[in-house]
């Protein structure tokens, strides 16, 4: 079977949708052969992005030249007998040129845009969000089938662009590490015997609640001294004139590094506990790493996070809002019950059964 792959995405650049489009692309094809169609932005886009302040005009712009590159690259993949179009997050694309309608079409995304206006877009003029919000809706009105990563932008699919049910499969996204998990999790309950070690990824400190994070660690070391607990951060730098004996900065890891790929395995694989108290999240891959890990895992209940995370059986999911004594209550609770080896076994059980890129291609396969 051919596969065209269309992506506004160089498609080796593991930096594309936080590096997700490079993988997508190479799992695929080690099934397919993969003809793809990349539609990155001209030069002459990209100078008028940055002199033109209207976004409606450079919109309106990308959206006819979009159009005229895309019929014509399609064409040619017509040409070449393509059996299907798989469209990872690329609705700016199809949504300016609908294919032909004896081109199937499977379409891919870990949200809808309406439901990121308000929650991650939240400059947008009225113009704009009328525009893509109508390239929104002719992307998954075309598509034969569309594959999401979780539940929340399933439901808004049906509730806002009225599309069928049966249109849509839910398709979890799998971990972007390497698999060197090893079972050394015991119950930490000896009193002041065992570290809880616990670990943050992110690179937004604002909306991946990293001062949650870090403010609920030194609430626990305040109130308990049956265990010590310390917070490595990584993917952010430390602040200036930051000082906290329980906090442990790594910086921005590179994954295309070797020696930081491994610096970050071994987090991973030396934490007990994976916190991430994150007020915006569409279907991040790291919830799929930290299982891996067999992590148990704290986070908020926001977006499409209750498909990664199993509240009271791979970890907890706070509601948002809450506080950073909230986590530590819900930290230390969890602990008193010695539940911390049992959730850390759910969590790599919902890695191995789900939340893995062989899962997710044996699933899109029968799709395809």
């Amino acid at each position: 079977m051919k596969v065209a792959f269309i992506s506004e995405y160089d498609v080796h650049d593991k930096k594309g949708w936080s590096g997700t489009i490079s993988f997508l692309y190479r799992t695929l094809e080690h099934n397919y052969e993969i003809i793809p169609i990349v539609i990155k932005p001209l030069l002459i886009q990209r100078i008028l992005h940055k002199v033109c302040f209207i976004v409606v005009i450079n919109l309106v712009i990308d959206r006819i030249l979009n159009s005229i590159r895309l019929k014509r690259k399609v064409k040619k993949a017509i040409m070449m007998n393509v059996d299907v179009y798989f469209a990872p997050v690329a609705s700016k694309l199809l949504g300016c040129y609908s294919l032909p309608d004896f081109c199937k079409l499977v379409y891919l995304s870990d949200a809808t845009y309406h439901n990121m206006v308000g929650y991650y877009f939240k400059t947008e003029s009225k113009s704009e969000i009328r525009i893509r919000d109508s390239l929104e809706k002719a992307t998954l009105l075309r598509a034969n089938h569309i594959i999401y990563s979780s539940e929340w932008p399933k439901k808004d699919a049906i509730e806002h662009y009225k599309i069928h049910e049966d249109k849509i499969s839910i398709v979890k996204f799998g971990a972007n590490l390497r698999d060197e998990f090893t079972v050394n999790k015991k119950e930490k309950q000896n009193v002041g015997e065992d570290r809880i070690r616990l670990l943050f990824v992110g690179v937004d400190w604002e909306r991946k609640g990293a001062d949650l994070a870090i403010e609920c660690v030194q609430l626990i070391n305040k109130s308990t001294s049956k265990w010590k607990f310390d917070l490595t951060v990584v993917g952010l730098d430390k602040p200036y004139n930051f000082y906290s004996p329980d906090v442990i900065f790594s910086g921005r890891l590179n994954k295309d590094n070797p020696n930081e790929y491994e610096s970050l395995i071994q987090h991973f694989q030396n934490s007990d506990i994976f916190i991430l108290p994150t007020k915006a999240e569409c279907s991040a891959i790291v919830f799929c790493e930290a299982a891996m890990y067999g992590l148990t895992v704290f986070t908020h209940n926001t977006g499409g996070v209750m498909s990664y995370v199993e509240d009271f059986r791979t970890g907890r999911t706070l509601e948002l809002g809450s506080t950073a004594q909230d986590f530590a209550d819900a930290v230390l609770d969890m602990l008193e019950n010695k539940k911390l080896l049992q959730w850390s076994k759910s969590s790599r059980e919902k890695y191995e059964q789900e939340l893995n890129w062989d899962n997710w291609l044996v699933e899109v396969m029968k799709i395809l």
